[in-house]
């Protein structure tokens, strides 16, 4: 079985030239090298030190990372070793090489971490080629276990799809995730979301892609904003929907027949609904809206559960991109020769002012008592520290707010994030989300006040991690301050530099879940 046809602008076909496969495929035997001689220890340093640092605030059940992929990896590993199975997938070989990878490069780059009386460069290299290896097998699983007699569980290509993302965050390889991540969103659509129902177990693979792909969108600055011919036709259908006079036709839809469409997070399927936060959505709706395009509430999630973070949080975070891509993407076209109605802009400007509104509802709502009785002190802070920075976020990408508007959510950030620290212990693993908010509002902070405990805060989260994406957010950070600095010297006219200008220029990708 092949995929279908697909259409997309950023999908990492295994065929093609990108750097996320370009890895000789194996013609020996891997059962007596060191990479499963080592692991045993380096799945248990897998779920002790790295599973704790994929949530974003504290659980109080295991994540699913213990319940389904753990076990799953278990008897990977037995098969080869114990068992000395032959018949093992692509895919669970790439699951369980994607795992040691990630925990090998965590061992190499904790500098508290017991190393098991091997220096930082053997974990290095041993992360490396784990890695390579899991390339090599994800690979073959995607090229022939997809469909036919040859067909992998599609959970377990998804687990080792998530491992290979994990890894390239890990290790700082921006390109690999999104390739990664596209496959993921591939696989779903092709083989998950048609299914009439998404089993209990299935489900919380389903939630971490969410997480994943929506929190690494918001930072993902580096789309062709072109406005395309047929962008402009989604915008005047969507537009004269809106008109007091016109039809209710809608966009035209993602999926035709033999074509699957990949979200590129350049669009909005907006309803007259799907901003009423308080209500539910349809049960078909809440299965294929893998992207939280809808912020009704869900019957059948378990976003809460697998990173615990609100799902309405996160969905307005997906809503908050789409607008500011497309945002991006009009004023990238005032400088071409295509013609944009006033309905289109007034539309827009009508789903800012809906989407801020609900925002700043949604994050005054969650800081009452009553909505915070089941919180731990440690999630109050966090969570505080995530709403201010939702606003922020928005300001910057739809508004483009001067920082010093948004000083006094800067400020809530701050304070958030303070405490949520003085409350780690120094053996405690911290969350790779516990950057984006520190990120979001870092690269806001205008004043030695506000910047010397942002800088602080992100010395201090690197010496308790040193993985790639403390060192890349820190880097960022200072680098627009910099730039800041010099134009408010200089008192240019130009517009204030940002964090998406650097990223743009340097084409990175600060990617922080």
């Amino acid at each position: 079985m092949t995929y279908p046809i697909l259409d997309d602008d950023e999908g990492c076909d295994i065929s093609s030239e990108n750097t996320a496969y370009q890895q000789p495929l194996p013609h020996r035997s891997c059962k007596n090298d060191d990479m499963l001689k080592n692991a045993v220890e380096l799945l248990k340093h897998f779920q002790r030190r790295v599973i704790p640092q994929m949530a974003v605030v504290h659980l109080s059940k295991k994540s699913p990372w213990d319940i389904v992929n753990m076990p799953a990896v278990l008897l990977t590993w037995g098969a080869l070793t114990i068992m000395n199975c032959e018949a093992v997938t692509h895919a669970s070989q790439a699951h369980l090489y994607s795992l040691l990878a990630c925990s090998a490069i965590d061992l190499a780059a904790n500098p508290s971490t017991d190393k098991m009386g091997f220096p930082a460069e053997y974990w290095e290299e041993l992360a490396q080629r784990c890695y390579g290896e899991a390339k090599s097998h994800i690979r073959i699983s995607l090229s022939e276990e997809t469909g036919g007699s040859r067909k992998a569980k599609l959970k377990d290509q998804l687990m080792a799809l998530y491992g290979m993302i994990k890894f390239a965050v890990f290790s700082g390889q921006s390109r690999d995730a999104r390739c990664y991540l596209v496959d993921a969103e591939r696989l779903l659509r092709v083989r998950g979301l048609p299914k009439r129902r998404i089993s209990r177990r299935m489900r919380p693979l389903l939630n971490v892609y969410t997480w994943l792909r929506i929190a690494g969108e918001s930072t993902y600055v580096l789309h062709d904003y072109t406005f395309s011919t047929s962008s402009l036709s989604i915008f005047n259908l969507h537009c004269q929907s809106k008109g007091p006079t016109a039809s209710r036709e809608r966009p035209m839809p993602r999926y035709t027949q033999g074509v699957v469409r990949l979200d590129d997070f350049l669009y909005i399927e907006s309803s007259d609904t799907d901003l009423n936060i308080d209500e539910i959505k349809c049960r078909r709706a809440d299965i294929t809206d893998i992207h939280l395009q809808d912020s009704r509430k869900s019957t059948e999630t378990l976003g809460k559960q697998v990173y615990g973070i609100p799902e309405i949080w996160l969905s307005l975070l997906s809503q908050t991109t789409r607008l500011a891509n497309i945002m991006d993407t009009l004023r990238s076209a005032r400088n071409t020769e295509i013609m944009i109605s006033c309905n289109t802009y007034q539309a827009l400007q009508e789903r800012t002012s809906r989407l801020e509104g609900v925002i700043h509802a949604y994050t005054a709502r969650e800081t009452e008592p009553n909505h915070r009785r089941e919180q731990t002190a440690d999630d109050t802070f966090i969570l505080r520290a995530l709403n201010s920075t939702l606003i922020i976020f928005f300001h910057r990408r739809v508004r483009r707010t001067y920082p010093a508007i948004l000083e006094r959510e800067v400020e809530r950030v701050i304070t958030s994030l303070l405490a949520f620290h003085r409350r780690l212990k120094v053996e405690d693993p911290l969350g790779l989300g516990t950057l984006w908010p520190l990120f979001i509002a870092g690269c806001e902070a205008i004043t030695d006040k506000q910047r010397e405990p942002i800088r602080y805060l992100l010395e201090k989260s690197n010496l308790m991690s040193g993985l790639a994406p403390f060192k890349i957010a820190s880097d960022l950070v200072t680098e627009v301050w910099r730039r800041q600095d010099e134009q408010l010297t200089a008192n240019w006219q130009a517009p204030f530099p940002s964090w998406i200008d650097i990223s743009k220029e340097r084409t990175i990708w600060p990617i922080f879940c």
